[in-house]
């Protein structure tokens, strides 16, 4: 999990959420202990727990 904020809404309500995901935000240590950024896509999952995802997303560093 890199980012969690709980947003609370009252059943049938609607919001428009936005938040900016940076390059360190993305990154991982690669084997020679560096940080970086993997030229691949990213899921992103929204939910009330891990096993509720409720929304879905890919988006691509580039």
């Amino acid at each position: 999990m890199k980012r969690f904020e709980r947003f609370y809404l009252e059943k049938g309500e609607e919001q428009q959420i936005t938040f900016v995901l940076t390059g360190d935000e993305l990154s991982i240590v690669n084997s020679e202990m560096k940080s970086v950024v993997e030229p691949e896509n990213f899921r992103l999952m929204i939910g009330s727990s891990s096993d509720n995802i409720r929304l879905t997303g890919v988006i691509s560093e580039k």
